[in-house]
């Protein structure tokens, strides 16, 4: 006879929604954008004092754009978007996101503001 499941934790299994992408790391590695200057800055204009960190300068195609806002926004454990090539990420995680584009490959990150 069969055991009645109650809930997928009783599986035994972990589920993951997304995969590790290696190919991004190719694509940062072996091209020019690896020499684009980032800037990363903390504003919070216009938001009623709530504070985004926005990543600008990434010369990236918009679906590499949204995969790279993805990992932004999974490692920091917030919401975020991407409008006009310019990454928002809700909160200030500036100086995690500059270590995480500076892992990426991308040298010339700098942080921008005050």
């Amino acid at each position: 006879m069969a055991k009645k499941l109650s809930n997928l934790s009783d599986l035994s299994m972990a589920y993951s929604t997304h995969a590790h992408e290696p190919e991004m790391q190719e694509i940062i590695k072996n091209s020019n954008f690896a020499n684009q200057v980032v800037r990363v800055q903390l504003d919070s204009k216009q938001r009623g004092g709530k504070a985004i960190t926005k990543v600008i300068g990434l010369d990236l195609m918009s679906s590499e754009l949204e995969k790279l806002a993805k990992e932004f926004k999974q490692k920091c454990s917030v919401g975020g978007s991407v409008k006009d090539g310019i990454i928002l990420i809700q909160g200030d995680h500036v100086d995690k996101i500059i270590t995480l584009l500076k892992d990426k490959g991308f040298k010339n990150t700098k942080r921008t503001g005050g």
